[in-house]
């Protein structure tokens, strides 16, 4: 009988982590299965000897992600590394939103306020400042 072959996603769950972290330790290790992740139980082994010995760290850190229904453990900010990276590169942990983080900001750069009358709104949504431009104007000329 032929050796059963696992993949990432069932290791995962058999460890109670994310497959990308099965992934990362599998990279890191320099294993690649063929066709995919396939891994054989040779491998299987090791990464159960490597996750049963960091199991009692991740317990111990094991601050659940804030975001509701996430079942996976906080990395920064209380969030997963999923809603961590969402957050970092939308703004909003929903990841609907692009754009949020800069809609949020009340202030250019060189922190003039964002309010109707130092504000000027194209038609994509972009803002600019209206005393750097008007600064920026002078400086040209």
């Amino acid at each position: 009988m032929a050796d059963r072959f696992l993949t990432a996603v069932e290791l995962a769950r058999e460890f109670d982590v994310s497959a990308s972290v099965v992934r990362r330790w599998l990279r890191a290790n320099a294993i690649r299965g063929t066709a995919g992740w396939r891994i054989d139980q040779q491998t299987a082994a090791a990464a159960r000897s490597h996750f049963d010995t960091t199991a009692a760290r991740r317990r111990a850190e094991g601050q659940a992600c804030t975001v509701d229904g996430c079942p996976r453990a906080a990395v920064g900010r209380g969030l997963c590394r999923m809603h961590y990276n969402r957050w970092h590169r939308t703004g909003s942990t929903d990841g609907h939103d692009r754009g949020a983080h800069q809609k949020a900001k009340t202030h250019c750069p060189n922190g003039h306020p964002y309010d109707k009358q130092n504000t000027v709104v194209y038609a994509d949504g972009r803002r600019r400042c209206r005393t750097c431009r008007r600064a920026y104007g002078s400086k040209s000329s």
